[in-house]
Formats: C-alpha cells, structure tokens, sequence
C-alpha cells in the first residue's frame, strides 16, 4: 500500500492486513492508534495521547479479544475523554 508523503494515515489498517502483518514493529491507523506488534509475535492496540500535557501510551488490548473496529471505537472514546480535561486511564478502569 503506497501513501502520499506528508499525509497522516486515516484508517490505514484493515482486517486482512492485521491478520497478516508479523514483523515486530509498530503499525500506525490514523488518529493515534497503533496495532504493535512484539518480537514474540504477539499483537496489541496502542492508544498514544496527550493527557494533561503529558503523552501517554494506553493499551486498548490484544487482537485475539479487541478487533480493529473495537479498537477505533475505543481510541475515539477515550480520546474524548481526554480533550475534555478528563482521564482516559480512570475512565478504562
């Protein structure tokens, strides 16, 4: 998949394409949410925001029990929560 320079990823991944990815890395979707992949293989969503003006990494859960649709529903709450002045991490628990 070929993207334009400069451009930010907007709902880059898809669901073949999580399925397939195996090399250890991390994978960006667009609006901060990453799927990271581990040397082990394993594979995980990331949320990376800004929470009172510190960046913050949130895990969102591993692919076998969040799917990539999940995970763009959570990151979309969660960074509301965050704009808001709130605390996505209390708001996870």
């Amino acid at each position: 998949m070929k993207k334009a320079k400069g451009k930010h990823p907007f709902n880059a991944l898809n669901a073949m394409r999580v399925k397939k990815i195996s090399s250890p890395g991390r994978y960006a979707d667009g609006n901060c949410l990453y799927l990271v992949v581990d040397q082990s293989g394993a594979k995980r969503w990331v949320l990376r925001i800004m929470v009172h003006g510190r960046r913050r990494d949130m895990g969102l859960g591993g692919i076998k029990t969040v799917t990539l649709a999940e995970a763009r529903a959570k990151a979309y709450r969660y960074r509301k929560v965050a704009r808001e002045g709130g605390n996505p991490f209390g708001e996870q628990r």
